[in-house]
């Protein structure tokens, strides 16, 4: 039905360690849901690609668009989060990551309120 009537979109984010459960939940919870549009989006460490751009760039490429439901296995705070307690970015670039991703996160409420 979300499929077919291209009216609204859906985001789940799963976050997790390792091990945690995340695939497990996909599975066990989107089992009986029709597989027409919908995906798991995976984050890795960033490829060579990726990192040639701003750190959203590869989470904005794979937002749901409508009539689709996307799982983020991970979410793009692991890209604020992690960095910073191991000390794999400085201060001043953090700080930014986490405002943008703030921003982000406020914008899409924002916009999903609208649609």
């Amino acid at each position: 039905m979300l499929y077919a009537e291209h009216k609204h979109k859906l985001l789940v984010i799963l976050q997790g360690m390792d091990t945690s459960g995340k695939d497990s939940t996909i599975r066990h919870v989107f089992q009986y849901v029709d597989p027409l549009g919908v995906r798991v989006a995976s984050f890795k460490a960033p490829s060579l690609e990726e990192q040639s751009f701003d750190y959203l760039w590869r989470i904005h490429r794979q937002v749901p668009s409508k009539g689709e439901i996307v799982i983020f296995n991970r979410s793009h705070y692991e890209d604020v989060c992690i960095t910073r307690v191991h000390g794999l970015i400085t201060r001043p670039v953090w700080q930014r990551r986490y405002g943008r991703s703030t921003t982000s996160s406020a914008r899409s409420r924002k916009k999903a309120r609208r649609s």
